[in-house]
């Protein structure tokens, strides 16, 4: 049997996980289906196993039944939706339920939905979930789904819906709660009239401050420098999100990523955006676009495996230092209580892939924090920041940036080598040549600008090594005391 050490354990186990979540991306990645005996069809045909349209009739008076199966993260925009179409239309129009994968994991219900006129079904993992609806389809229910994944049999993809797939697909709140109209037009609930889908921004620059989103950095930073947080030789520094916050109208997570930058002294960018939906791949990187002239990107991007190829050439050209800011999924509370920190699951798109796309230092600025509407007693997730850790980046963030403004000659570096236990002879680093990787790095910094102070070559660098440079075992103290005479820096 072959042993393998802890460290080496940890490093399978995260390849093991890559290599799923690579599997599992490539599937969701997918645009056609494939039947029992292997034979593969379009979307369109799976689609067909489902009604276009509501079979069943609702009873005069009688609301819409509506079931969203979903994840905790895109609850907010239903939410604050029915919020709003309640408001509107009353409360006997439409009865919205979610069932949201995270909440029915810690409160298991019974799956039952041949009670609802309609399901849209989303990404929701629930043992038992597909056999459910589907059971609920053949006693009349509409199922409506976003993939063609799952309930190939009992559902129509909502992009074959020329009725609704506008109101879904062009996201934000206002357009949820067209969707909801819209399904009490085709189920004929009187006295609601959908409104006409607009277009919400789906990428672009935020400040809390400004009456607009912005498209670039170059209109931006026109409008940002008649700001009073604006001052011109500061670190201009970026933050990168995804879209779904600004879509669910959660800008006040924005707000307080932008206001801390401000209160540090520091000039803020913050840019949201999204992969295109539909497989776009002519799509370019907003990166270069939004963050043009920052010195240092703080980016809670890049959790999915696919995502580097979109923005390699972009961060290619930005050069800056990018740092990962990690949004978790549970509670502050939760967070703090637990022994380990992140959870287990989170640790491939949180840590594994950002560093894949170059990110470092990565920092749990946010979490999630449950919200019950006081109305309809609907729970949500908002993202909420934590400050400290927050601080703490935005600290490294700003050294990062004085570091860049920093002339090379005037930069310190410290350059670490493997010497381990004690003795003259055990400086190695996995088959690398040690000193002859040291001669040609203390050249190349030598080139670009650096302080590089006496004669570089592989006999120099061992001398050095022998003479300040090596640990010393407790069985010859007195070299110790040579090697401090000699310059030698102790640590600890």
């Amino acid at each position: 049997m072959c042993r393998t050490s802890g460290l080496r354990r940890h490093v399978c186990t995260v390849t093991r996980l890559i290599a799923v979540a690579a599997v599992v991306f490539a599937t969701v990645g997918m645009s056609q289906d494939v039947t029992a005996n292997g034979e593969k069809r379009s979307a369109s045909a799976v689609s067909a196993a489902g009604s276009r349209g509501p079979t069943r009739k609702k009873a005069p008076g009688q609301p819409v039944r509506l079931a969203v199966l979903t994840v905790a993260v895109h609850t907010p925009i239903f939410v604050h939706a029915y919020d709003r179409f309640r408001k509107l239309h009353g409360s006997d129009k439409l009865v919205l339920d979610l069932w949201v994968e995270q909440e029915w994991a810690e409160s298991p219900r019974s799956l039952e939905f041949e009670g609802y006129d309609m399901i849209l079904a989303l990404r929701c993992s629930i043992p038992g979930l597909e056999e459910a609806v589907a059971a609920a389809a053949a006693k009349g229910t509409w199922v409506v789904s976003h993939s063609n994944l799952k309930y190939r049999d009992c559902a129509v993809l909502i992009d074959d819906l020329p009725d609704l797939a506008p109101y879904y697909r062009k996201r934000g709140v206002a357009n949820m709660i067209g969707f909801f109209e819209r399904v009490c037009e085709l189920f004929h609930v009187p006295g609601v009239e959908a409104r006409r889908p607009v277009e919400a921004p789906i990428e672009g620059i935020y400040h809390p401050d400004a009456d607009r989103v912005f498209p670039d950095a170059e209109s931006y930073w026109k409008w940002y420098a008649t700001h009073p947080h604006y001052k011109p030789d500061a670190p201009k520094v970026g933050l990168f999100v995804y879209n779904t916050l600004h879509l669910n109208e959660e800008t006040d997570y924005f707000t307080q990523l932008v206001r801390g930058l401000e209160q540090a002294g520091a000039n803020p960018v913050l840019g949201f955006w999204f992969l295109p939906v539909g497989g776009d791949d002519t799509a370019a990187s907003p990166i270069g676009r939004f963050f043009a002239g920052v010195d240092v990107l703080l980016s809670s991007s890049f959790r999915l495996m696919h995502e580097k190829p979109w923005h390699y050439d972009e961060l290619q050209k930005l050069d800056v230092p990018v740092l990962n800011s990690i949004i978790l999924n549970i509670a502050q509370e939760e967070w703090r209580r637990s022994r380990q920190g992140m959870p287990a699951l989170y640790l491939v798109p949180g840590i594994v892939t950002p560093e894949l796309s170059g990110l470092i230092e990565p920092t749990v600025i946010a979490a999630r924090q449950p919200v019950t509407h006081p109305e309809t007693r609907q729970q949500y997730a908002r993202t909420v920041v934590i400050e400290d850790n927050y601080q703490w980046q935005i600290r490294r963030a700003l050294a990062w940036a004085r570091l860049r403004r920093t002339k090379p000659a005037d930069r310190r570096i410290a350059i670490l080598f493997y010497n381990h236990s004690g003795g003259k002879h055990n400086v190695g680093a996995s088959y690398l040549n040690v000193t002859a990787s040291l001669e040609r790095i203390l050249a190349d910094l030598g080139q670009r600008g650096y302080r590089v102070e006496g004669k570089i070559d592989r006999q120099t660098i061992i001398d050095s090594m022998l003479s300040v440079g090596r640990n010393v075992g407790k069985w010859a103290p007195g070299e110790v005391d040579r090697l401090v005479q000699k310059g030698a820096v102790l640590w600890p």
